[in-house]
């Protein structure tokens, strides 16, 4: 199994190991998505990367909607890190 394999190689490529099967539209969506956070970056004075990944995932899961750093950063921490949305007891 592939969870096998990940364990004998003891690490690996997540890019890779997420880009197979997955939709190109996605992908495409990060890589356009470059520029017009280079340009944040700039004129928000966003120096933290962390910020800046957040504001990425917010623009991808909510295209259209203005993005806000404080309203971004809230959105992922709801989504991966709220301990109500995923209780793994």
């Amino acid at each position: 199994s592939k969870l096998a394999k990940i364990k004998e190689q003891k690490s690996f490529d997540i890019a890779n190991d997420l880009a197979n099967g997955v939709d190109a539209a996605i992908i495409n969506s990060f890589a356009q998505d470059g520029e017009t956070l280079k340009l944040l970056k700039q004129s928000e004075n966003i120096d933290d990367e962390n910020d800046l990944a957040a504001i990425r995932i917010y623009k991808v899961m909510r295209p259209g909607e203005p993005v806000v750093k404080d309203a971004a950063k809230a959105f992922v921490n709801d989504l991966f890190f709220n301990p109500e949305r995923y209780d793994l007891t």
